[in-house]
């Protein structure tokens, strides 16, 4: 599928000097006038968290964005892991990589509710940005629950924006995937259990 929704220009830095123009919170400009990179990043980060309208579709028509949502993901994933430290190398690459997986099932799932689905980058830099609330995970049990249910909204958010779907055809998306996941984790249980069940049954035989 052609990238047509990047086609659509970004809007400029006259348009729009600050991407988070409009939630409150001024950007700092640097010598030349523009934002900081940060700033940018920062700026789109509460606006996420705020579910400012049409912020999933600016993140993800704007290829910069990619290398914000990475860093997003990678410090909120960072953070959640600092009770953890020694697991930090595995946990951020892991967390990031199932992102990036998840992204690409909910853009082939939301095939099957419309045609106008925009590429697979447009969903990796939504998702990437939905992921911010783990860093909430820092707070044992109640940070790690809240952090959570706080990104699968974002997430449904996402993927309703991205789609152009309604919020229920977006929570049945996110739904549809979660039971794919279960279905997928229990086979490679009962293939394990199966592997050490077997020895067992040799001894009786």
């Amino acid at each position: 599928m052609t990238d047509e929704h990047d086609k659509d220009s970004v809007a400029s830095e006259g348009e729009r000097a600050d991407p988070g123009a409009g939630i409150g919170e001024p950007a700092r400009v640097t010598a030349t006038g523009e934002t900081s990179w940060i700033q940018r990043t920062w700026n789109r980060v509460v606006a996420v968290l705020k579910l400012e309208p049409g912020i999933a579709e600016e993140i993800g028509k704007d290829p910069e964005s990619t290398k914000q949502g990475l860093a997003v993901a990678a410090v909120a994933n960072s953070v959640a892991s600092l009770l953890a430290l020694p697991l930090l190398p595995i946990v951020v690459p892991v967390a990031i990589g199932m992102t990036a997986i998840a992204a690409k099932a909910y853009s082939l799932i939301a095939l099957l509710f419309t045609d106008d689905v925009p590429p697979y980058s447009h969903w990796l830099r939504a998702m990437l940005f939905a992921s911010a609330p783990g860093a909430l995970g820092i707070v044992p049990f109640v940070g790690t629950f809240v952090g959570g249910v706080y990104s699968v909204v974002l997430q449904i958010v996402a993927i309703r924006d991205l789609a152009r779907v309604p919020t229920s055809t977006a929570i049945v998306v996110w739904v549809i995937l979660l039971l794919v996941g279960m279905v997928l984790v229990a086979a490679v249980l009962l293939l394990f259990a199966a592997t050490l069940i077997a020895p067992l049954l040799d001894l009786f035989r």
